[in-house]
């Protein structure tokens, strides 16, 4: 009998449900404003980024981010910039998520990357594109354009429904600009500028007294340093995980953190406190993030072993975090209680506990004068 074979091949619009289906609209942009910090930290110390800068340009028609960051190189554009997945040696990233971030947006992409040794425009028409059997993308070779800043700009036109209607709004954006200020804090303290509708986004800093930071330790591939903080206003209290110098878990008091479970203790007050857990890595594969890179492996070992890293400095300085107040409470009979408000013209039961304790302390303490 004769042998038949049958295309059993994913369909791109397949691929391309699957890939952005579960990234949110904001971790898609932040794919987009790492690709640009990334280019720039290539070209200079990381610590020192000044003078390189992405602007976004965001509204309900359009989607625009523009860096100067050094563009895409012949051998990258060639390579696995714009495959979706990557190589197994490929280490710099899961492989998906600058394709990923643009797929996500809208139907229509340009991408001009310019630079003096190789400069290129690509077009992209998903819905065209999508039909086609193979998985090729034109690439149209440019002149270096010197009026132009060197780097990448990329235009997503023709928006999805729902990203149309997030980008009109004001409120998200300004949301989305107090968390590009939050997750890039210490990018932006490094000197690196990002702009967002002509608005320079300023890193969103810890108000508070650094009371322990731990030395660096290195295993499984990664690089782990803890900060304790005290004193900070409520709203910002919990956890900071920041992974590569980008905040992908903060202010968290849940159990990613083990915040009740371990943290929390008898008198004690952890309502002024954060934590800074820094972890870093050069094969983005080894950390315990989501390849959304918006978010904790809980279930990694790696992550465990973080974990267990932030509590043994926790309970090295408990101290500064005792209680300075004792809530005391107790039963009497009401009767009794009656006649201690009367005594001492009150309409609580509260005040008579307050009061009380006053009266008493204040003659004990007396006596211990005398």
């Amino acid at each position: 009998m004769k042998d038949n074979k049958v295309n059993a091949a994913p369909t791109k619009e397949f691929v391309i449900q699957t890939i952005t289906k579960d990234i949110r609209i904001q971790a898609a942009i932040f794919d987009l404003i790492d690709n640009s910090i990334n280019a720039a930290e290539a070209l200079t110390n990381p610590k020192r980024l000044q003078g390189y800068k992405v602007e976004l340009k965001i509204n309900g028609a359009e989607f625009q981010i523009s860096d100067n960051c050094g563009g895409i190189s012949r051998d990258k554009i060639f390579g696995d910039a714009l495959k979706i997945g990557s190589s197994i040696e490929y280490t710099g990233g899961h492989g998906i998520g600058l394709k990923r971030a643009f797929l996500k947006i809208g139907k229509k992409i340009e991408i001009l990357s310019n630079r003096p040794d190789y400069s290129c425009r690509i077009k992209i028409d998903v819905d065209k594109w999508g039909k086609n059997d193979n998985w090729d993308i034109n690439i149209k070779e440019e002149a270096f354009e010197d009026n132009l800043s060197q780097g990448l700009t990329i235009i997503i036109s023709n928006l999805y429904e729902e990203i149309c209607k997030n980008f009109s709004k004001h409120k998200f954006i300004n949301e989305l600009i107090n968390e590009i200020e939050l997750r890039y804090r210490y990018k932006l303290q490094a000197g690196f500028s990002i702009e967002v509708n002509k608005n320079i986004l300023k890193p969103a800093v810890i108000n508070g007294i650094k009371i322990a930071e731990s030395s660096y330790e290195s295993f499984d591939g990664i690089t782990t340093k803890i900060m304790l903080h005290n004193n900070v206003t409520s709203k910002e209290n919990g956890w900071d995980i920041i992974v590569n110098g980008r905040v992908v878990l903060e202010h968290d008091k849940t159990e990613k953190t083990l915040w009740r479970k371990n943290l929390i203790k008898k008198g004690h007050s952890y309502e002024n406190f954060v934590g800074e857990v820094f972890i870093e890595g050069e094969n983005i594969k080894k950390l315990p993030i989501w390849s959304t890179k918006d978010g904790i492996d809980i279930n990694s070992e790696t992550y465990e072993k973080v974990l267990n890293r932030m509590y043994n400095l926790v309970d090295k300085y408990r101290a500064p975090f005792i209680k300075q107040e004792v809530s005391i409470q107790y039963e009497k009979p009401s009767d009794q209680v009656q006649v201690l408000k009367e005594y001492f013209d009150v309409t609580t039961a509260k005040d008579v506990g307050k009061r009380s304790f006053e009266y008493t302390y204040n003659n004990v303490g007396s006596n211990k004068d005398n």
